[in-house]
This record gives structure tokens, sequence and C-alpha cells, in this order.
């Protein structure tokens, strides 16, 4: 399952069981043509087209951020990871090794697996980092192709049963295992080295997301299955303690751009945490199956659950959640982030108040400022197109939004990627 990396930083000012108790959570879409659908994992490309793939029913494409889905891949095997590249190149890794669309979807040839031994052609899980090199989780190793998928060489990590891949902007890259907890590389898959101070004991399933909450260091977090919960670590993976939802099996987690984590598990549905995992409230209202197998946000900020047998999506998107769950001064973690070529800035003045929007660049140089006098309260936002305050484009690289609004300052990170 490849996971999309999010950044971010939120301020949360009251309980999320309010907006829980406003209307149902989720709603049930439909996979046209299909009986009992197991939806295992989902990606998007840089238009906002967003895709599905499924346990036997092949990939299903949503130009309208998962209300309404088409086939557009048919298959025997089943679609274990789905990816998409920085030119839109989308990726399947299945039981049957790996395909590749490069037009939208619309034919999906076989590209070159790992090894012609069948059990090595089950991809599990796939990564795709800023150089868009292909790192595929096979049941014997970890493999890396760095032609779009033609050749695929074997890194030196050769476990068994991977689970799950997550790249960060950095390029580290993690993967979990079912057997051997969790192994980092900070070297493009040339060395491998295992993080596990503090998960609990071996064997056990765990599945990553990855993000930052601040300036100075990077927080990850993992859910790990056998009624164990969540997991945190708050030093890059060094050392773990665990994070809540304890009589859990979590399946998958997601992060949106408000800074909400969001919990599948294993026959207990669905939760939310909207203080970086110290406290979860379940969000189950409208989902007919415990059994989550995979989320996922899309591009508007809607919220797709797999689950057995059938695919659901959230009644509000995340910005609405937000506009729920702020009552005083905010500023939103950007969205999309990273991005290329723009990015949404969102905040909230609960009154009438003199603002100044500045962007720096990680040395500190302001390279964008908006002020705005006696602006109204409420939301407002404002669209950066990845410019200086000269019209250059900006470097690839990590930026930092700083909102002034009276007393009131806040500031948070960024990625423009090119």
């Amino acid at each position: 399952m490849l996971k999309r990396i999010l950044y971010l930083t939120a301020v949360f000012s009251i309980s999320t069981n309010i907006l829980i108790a406003q209307s149902n959570f989720w709603e049930e879409v439909a996979l046209p043509g299909t009986v009992n659908p197991i939806p295992t994992c989902f990606t998007s490309t840089s238009n906002g087209d967003v895709y599905c793939g499924t346990n036997s029913h092949g990939v299903f494409k949503s130009t309208d951020n998962g209300s309404t889905w088409t086939q557009v891949f048919s298959t025997q095997w089943n679609v274990e990871s789905l990816g998409a590249n920085s030119i839109d190149d989308i990726f399947a890794g299945t039981t049957g090794g790996v395909y590749r669309s490069s037009n939208s979807g619309a034919s999906w040839p076989a590209i070159g697996c790992p090894t012609s031994f069948s059990m090595l052609n089950i991809i599990y899980a796939l990564g795709i980092n800023s150089s868009d090199e292909l790192f595929g989780a096979t049941n014997y190793g970890i493999y890396i192709s760095t032609d779009n998928g033609a050749i695929w060489n074997s890194t030196v990590l050769d476990t068994p049963y991977f689970e799950d891949i997550c790249i960060k902007p950095s390029d580290d890259i993690f993967v979990s295992t079912a057997w051997d907890g969790i192994f980092v590389s900070r070297d493009n898959g040339d060395t491998w080295t295992a993080i596990n101070t503090g998960l609990p004991p071996h064997p056990f399933y765990i599945t990553m997301a990855i993000l930052s909450i601040d300036f100075v260091g990077d927080t990850l977090y993992c859910g790990v299955s056998s009624n164990r919960g969540v997991y945190k670590s708050t030093d890059n993976g060094s050392n773990w303690f665990s994070s809540g939802l304890d009589t859990s099996s979590v399946t998958c987690l997601a992060i949106d751009s408000n800074g909400y984590i969001y919990a599948g598990t294993n026959l207990g549905g669905a939760y939310l945490s909207n203080d970086h995992a110290n406290t979860w409230t379940g969000i189950n209202s409208g989902l007919t199956n415990d059994h989550v197998t995979e989320l996922f946000i899309t591009p508007d900020g809607h919220i797709l659950a797999g689950t057995y047998y059938a695919l659901f999506r959230s009644t509000q998107t995340i910005v609405s959640i937000d506009h729920m769950t702020t009552m005083g001064f905010s500023l939103s973690q950007n969205y999309p982030n990273p991005f290329n070529p723009t990015t949404t800035l969102k905040y909230n003045l609960p009154e009438t108040s003199d603002i100044t929007l500045n962007i720096f660049d990680i040395t500190g140089r302001n390279i964008k400022q908006w002020s705005v006098s006696n602006q109204q309260s409420g939301w407002h936002e404002v669209i950066w197109d990845g410019t200086d305050t000269h019209g250059n484009i900006v470097s690839t690289g990590v930026y930092i939004y700083s909102l002034k609004a009276g007393d009131f300052i806040d500031t948070k990170k960024m990625v423009f990627m090119k």
C-alpha cells in the first residue's frame, strides 16, 4: 500500500464528538459491475483523478474525488498497491507482477518483474522517491527500478513478508514487515537498519504513516496488529511508544492536511485523532462494515475507506471538518502538500484583524508576503503559485509560511516539488 506523505502542524479547539454527532460520517459508493469488492489501495494523479485497486476486480478510476467510479483495468490478479510518479505514470503492484499505465488508465501493459520466480512477483507495496525510482516489496525482499519499472534489482534487504513502504521527501525509505518490525534506509536501499526499540515483540503486522510536526524533528506513526494499536516515534524511528487504540488491530493509517490522523482497524471500524494520536474517537456512523482495509485522502479532501466488500466516502471534506472544529485564530496546513504548481493556504479570523502572511525559505529569507488591513472575520485563503516576489519560480524544497493576526502568530512547513 502506497502511502502519500503529508506534513502537518495543527491547532484543534473542540472535541470531534461534536463533529460526529452532526450527521453520518460515511456513505457507501458503488464500484460498478462488482459483487462484494474489497478495495485494497488508492493513489491519485496531479489532475485530481483517483484510482482504487481491488481484490479480484482490477482498478477503478474516479474523476470526481471518489463519488463515482469506472473500471479501467480488469485482471485476475489481486491489486495490492498503487502509486503514481511525477509524470502521472500509474503503477499497479499485483499478485501477478507490476503493471503500468501511461495514458490515464486507458491501458495497462505488464512491465518488468523483480524475478521470474512466481512468489516474488507478488508486489505487496510500492514506493516512489523524489527521483521517480520505484521500490517494490515482495515476499522475499525489497527491489528497486531506476528505469520506470523495466528492470528491477534486489536491495540487500531480503527479510520476508513485507507489508508497507513509506518514502519521505528526504528520500528516507521506511518498510514494515510481518515478522521483523520496521527497517529504514537513508541511502536509497544500499543499507538498511532495524528501528524497533519500544515496539511490541514479534511477530506482528505493521502499517505505517509518516509525517513531520515541527521544524526540528520527525514524528512517525505505525499501526500494529494483534490488538496492539498505534505506536509513535518522535525521533525518526529510533524509539517508539504506544499511542492509543491498544485494544485494536490497526490495518491502515492516513493523515489529512488539517493534522487529523485516521486509523482503520480489523473489526473495529475507523477512528480519528485530532491531537497527534493522544486520544481517539470512533467515526463509524454510516460505516456498515467494520473491517477497514485502506484509508485515503482525495485531492479535494474527502476520505475514502476500503472495507471488506464495500467502499465508503466521507460525507464532508477535511476543509468542512476544519471549519467545524476551529473556533479561534488558526492557520491550516496547506493543501495539497507536497505541491506543484499551486497550493492553498487557509486561515481563520474570529474577528476583524490586520494580517500578514509570509513565506520563508529554509534559510529564513522572506520570499513572498501578503498584507491585508481590517480583514473581516471568517475563513480566508491565499493560493501560492510557487513564485517569489519577483515572479521567479522557487527551487524544490521545504518552505515555511507564517500568519500574524493581532497577537496571534503561527507557522507551518510545506514542500514544493518541481
